[in-house]
């Protein structure tokens, strides 16, 4: 992946997220804890850095890593929010 904006190649803050729809993110990486039902459909819908529409990630299991920097989430389902974390 290498580094984005000379960044290091590894998180050095973490956050969580309160509530969604949640914009103005500085340019993170999500983490996804833990899904609700694994036998339901995640997914979650970012705005990426530099696009200028959102994308949707679906089938997302517990402890995935979005490795696309984000500057936004716009939803998400079958994820609670205090399990998405964003990686700066």
């Amino acid at each position: 992946m290498g580094q984005y904006g000379n960044q290091p190649d590894f998180a050095t803050t973490v956050d969580t997220v309160a509530s969604l729809p949640l914009g103005n993110i500085k340019s993170a990486a999500i983490y996804i804890g833990a899904v609700v039902d694994p036998l339901l459909n995640t997914t979650i819908t970012v705005r990426p850095v530099g696009n200028s529409t959102d994308v949707t990630f679906s089938g997302l299991t517990s402890g995935t890593f979005l490795p696309v920097i984000v500057s936004g989430i716009t939803s998400a389902t079958n994820i609670s929010v205090s399990n998405i974390l964003l990686l700066y």
